[in-house]
């Protein structure tokens, strides 16, 4: 799908190379012994790992690409993610020391939004996660800052535990990326939310790009979070080819 929509089109019609990464846990490296579809994790903590381990693999596979293949010394990288790919994109470019261009479709400035607002708030088996936690010494009664759901003592106190270990997730806790380049010179970066996206807030891509308002330009298309990616893939097509053609001014320079 993505190198039928995007990858050949770049290729053809705008001569952008892609290299599409196959996230840990998906896909041929998902776990043998779950055969359903999507992210194979047993335990939270996976969540983590897995955006962890694709940041770092996104480093390496740059950092080659710079240092040892001709074609790409000068350096000029981009980045596009949707949904979840979009969330590590985005942490991806709060932490590279290499200038790279991003395109963020539907991310979420954290983990917590699609946790404890998003429809896997909703979803989500909280009383297994408390049957699966003994530890006694556990003792987390606040409730989430974000949402707050009726639920048993021992409940409440796993989802909670669980929100408050994504809260690391928050792209607030970072600087804006590229601050230690003159604003002229940064990376383009286009945040593109849904405006009726129920699994991803629309006020979690805002924070995002609120907080990112020096840097990113930020974009709003109508649809959902399924819809947005059907609907507008030659818009999305446009932005990625657009980061690498002209200057994208930031939110900032608008308001």
């Amino acid at each position: 799908w993505r190198t039928r929509h995007f990858a050949i089109p770049l290729a053809t019609k705008h001569g952008i190379a892609s290299l599409i990464i196959e996230a840990p846990s998906y896909g041929k490296r998902r776990r043998s012994n779950r055969q359903v579809r999507g992210a194979q994790i047993h335990r939270v903590a996976d969540l983590a790992v897995s955006g962890l381990a694709q940041i770092t693999e996104s480093l390496c596979l740059f950092t080659f690409m710079k240092d040892v293949i001709p074609a790409h010394a000068s350096g000029i990288f981009g980045m596009c993610g949707i949904s979840m790919g979009a969330e590590i994109a985005t942490l991806y470019t709060a932490v590279t020391p290499i200038p790279t261009h991003l395109v963020a479709v539907m991310p979420s400035h954290s983990a917590v939004a699609t946790w404890d607002v998003g429809v896997l708030a909703d979803v989500s088996d909280w009383q297994h996660l408390a049957s699966s936690m003994t530890d006694p010494t556990i003792d987390l009664t606040t409730t989430s800052p974000l949402n707050s759901i009726s639920l048993s003592d021992n409940t409440t106190k796993a989802r909670n535990k669980a929100i408050e270990w994504l809260h690391q997730t928050d792209i607030r806790t970072f600087p804006q990326p590229y601050h230690w380049l003159p604003l002229n010179k940064r990376p383009n970066i286009i945040i593109m939310g849904a405006l009726h996206d129920a699994y991803i807030p629309a006020i979690s891509t805002w924070t995002l790009a609120n907080h990112w308002s020096d840097t990113a330009d930020c974009r709003w298309l109508a649809g959902g979070h399924c819809t947005t990616v059907v609907f507008h893939k030659n818009t999305i097509l446009k932005s990625i080819a657009e980061v690498f053609e002209k200057k994208v001014p930031p939110m900032s320079q608008k308001m």
